[in-house]
This record gives structure tokens, C-alpha cells and sequence, in this order.
């Protein structure tokens, strides 16, 4: 009988804390395998991306050859809590939108603003600031789940281009976005630069309402 397990808890301190048995350990413990997460593998980032796009070419009768550089690159860039099976979803997720048959940045937008709003910093004026999707990796202090270069790896999606950081709003610049967003909330505060429950929380703290808003409009 042959025996495969997995997991991604570090088994020795769990036994000393008391919570995986010890004799099961010892059991289990013949031939080790140690996996880095993806976020230490980037060299295998690509391989990936190739064995994904051969498997959903033929679970969905197209062709789909390859990312351009830039897209790769993007997808290199990121941190990658959910390892390979992040890595998968998003890709499917881009590939069942692709009609060209080269994936470039532009069609990973609306993933890198998903995950700058679940950024941390975003909520830091807040009493229990919500947490990030991913550990602060590289550091403790670090900011984002995507590098600095980022960006830079963008400038063909210019419209992808936005930083979460904490807002400092006034009343003015909240109605500006408004009226410029023709009374979009999403839209507004994607354009100053916020996250929408950002944008919600500073219409609280200045005492404004959406009816405000919108009388301000006629």
C-alpha cells in the first residue's frame, strides 16, 4: 500500500503544539517533497501558463497560443497566495474572454484592479482594518500584492493604472467624481484612485448623502 499526502501546515510544529499526532507523523514521514509556494518559483510561472492554455485549447475547441511578454511578465510580478490553482482560475478566466489568439496585459485589467482594492492600506483609517487576500510577502511592511514594477508592465492598459492608498477626500473632489462618473459610485471611486467602501466611508464622515449628490447635479 502506498500512502500520498499533502498539506501546507508545517507538520513538526503541529505535532509539538499537540495538534497531528505524532505516531501518524512518523508514519507519513518516509520520502519528503518540499514545494515552494509559486511566489518563489517565477521560472515557473511560464511552463505553467504553456501547460494551461494546451489544456483549456482542448476543453474549449480554440487556439490560444501564447501571453505576450508583458502579460507574462505581469503574471510573474504577482505574489500568488492561491499558488497554481490562482494562477489556473485566472487564466481560465482571461481565456474564456480571448478571441485573438495571443492573451496581452490589457485583458488582465480587471484582475489587477481586483486585487489592488483587496490590497492592505486601503481600510487603514478604519478601526479593524479588513485583510489582504494575501501575507505581506516580502515584508512585513510591504503594501501590495503586486511588485512596484507594476505599472510599468501595464502602459498597455492604461485604464488598469490605479493604486490603492489611504484617501484623504474632500467634499469637493467626492462631488467632481461624481458628476464625472455620471453618479457611478464604482466609477468615481475608481477615479480617484479608492476603493468604493473608501468612497462610502468619507460620504459618512462629510455629512454627504447620494441625494446630495444628485441634487448637485441638476
Amino acid at each position: 500500500m502506498r500512502i500520498v499526502a499533502a498539506t501546507h501546515v508545517p507538520l513538526e510544529q503541529a505535532v509539538g503544539a499537540g495538534r497531528f499526532r505524532a505516531d501518524l507523523y512518523h508514519r507519513l514521514s518516509v520520502l519528503r517533497i518540499h514545494l515552494p509556494p509559486l511566489r518563489k518559483r517565477q521560472e515557473d510561472v511560464a511552463p505553467l501558463v504553456n501547460f494551461f492554455l494546451d489544456r483549456f485549447n482542448r476543453h474549449y475547441g480554440k487556439q490560444i497560443s501564447r501571453l505576450t511578454p508583458e502579460a507574462l511578465e505581469l503574471l510573474q510580478s504577482y505574489f500568488w497566495p492561491g499558488n497554481i490553482r490562482e494562477l489556473r482560475n485566472v487564466l481560465e478566466r482571461v481565456y474564456v474572454e480571448t478571441e485573438s489568439e495571443i492573451i496581452g496585459a490589457r485583458a488582465f485589467a480587471e484582475w489587477v484592479r481586483e486585487r489592488q482594492d483587496f490590497a492592505p492600506g486601503e481600510w487603514g483609517d478604519e478601526p479593524n482594518p479588513r485583510p489582504a487576500l494575501a501575507p505581506p510577502f516580502p515584508l512585513a511592511t510591504e503594501q501590495r500584492l503586486l511588485t512596484a514594477d507594476q505599472p510599468r508592465l501595464l502602459e498597455a492598459a492604461p485604464a488598469a493604472r490605479r493604486t490603492t492608498r489611504p484617501a484623504d477626500l474632500t467634499a469637493e473632489q467626492i462631488r467632481v467624481a461624481y458628476h464625472a462618473a455620471d453618479g457611478n459610485i464604482a466609477a468615481a471611486a475608481r477615479a480617484l484612485g479608492v476603493h468604493r467602501a473608501t468612497f462610502y466611508r468619507y460620504l459618512h464622515k462629510l455629512g454627504l448623502g447620494r441625494d446630495d449628490l444628485e441634487h448637485d447635479r441638476f
